[in-house]
């Protein structure tokens, strides 16, 4: 009798155990799963976010934006001299996109 509970006992602790151990090799699984289908769309995204730049790049070109020139009663009192160098370093730190609107001086 008491063989009978032990061997019982056994048997249903080895069930339980191997249980255990299908369930963490199917999640083991889905997770590998997971991570690799994830990591593929990732790559595909910006693949098509690359050529997509590409092709924006190559059939619509920057625009170029022309340097207005800043009238004297915007300067602010700034000699003609001091107004050149900062639109000139505008320009070169924008790219040419960034422009002098109006000098102040303080």
């Amino acid at each position: 009798m008491l063989m009978t509970i032990v061997l019982s006992s056994m048997s249903s602790h080895l069930s339980c155990v191997l249980l255990l151990s299908e369930n963490m090799d199917m999640a083991l699984k889905l997770l590998i799963v997971g991570i690799i289908s994830v990591f593929i769309v990732l790559t595909i995204v910006i693949w098509f976010g690359k050529a997509l730049i590409a092709l924006v790049n190559r059939f619509a070109p920057e625009e170029q934006v022309k340097a207005s020139k800043v009238s004297a009663s915007e300067t602010g009192g700034v000699s003609d001299r001091h107004r050149r160098i900062i639109e000139e370093a505008v320009r070169r730190i924008t790219n040419g996109k960034g422009r002098v609107e109006k000098i102040e001086k303080r």
